[in-house]
């Protein structure tokens, strides 16, 4: 993912409101990107949309309390989708277990 598109998905996600603008949550992210990385800062704006926030201060709390939790929030839905397998690797276990 580039930064365009996490900008487009924070567009799409948290448009903003009048107690925090869409360029308040753009800033938060851009601050997020740069300590921890564009992949990182993806799994937060995901948990955070997950989570139900309104709006992403919560990713820049001073003891990085936000942040833990929005990856945290990320990592357990992630856990729960069910595996997708390719279609071959699919075959070749049912080859094996017949």
């Amino acid at each position: 993912m580039t930064w365009a598109s996490l900008a487009g998905l924070v567009r799409q996600r948290f448009p903003g409101s009048p107690a925090f603008t869409l360029a308040q949550n753009l800033s938060c992210v851009k601050q997020l990107v740069r300590k921890r990385g564009l992949q990182e800062a993806v799994e937060c704006v995901e948990g955070a949309h997950l989570a139900g926030c309104r709006d992403l201060r919560v990713l820049n709390s001073a003891g990085g309390e936000g942040y833990r939790w929005c990856r945290a929030v990320y990592w357990s839905h992630q856990h729960q989708l069910p595996m997708r397998l390719p279609e071959p690797l699919k075959a070749v276990l049912r080859q094996m277990s017949q």
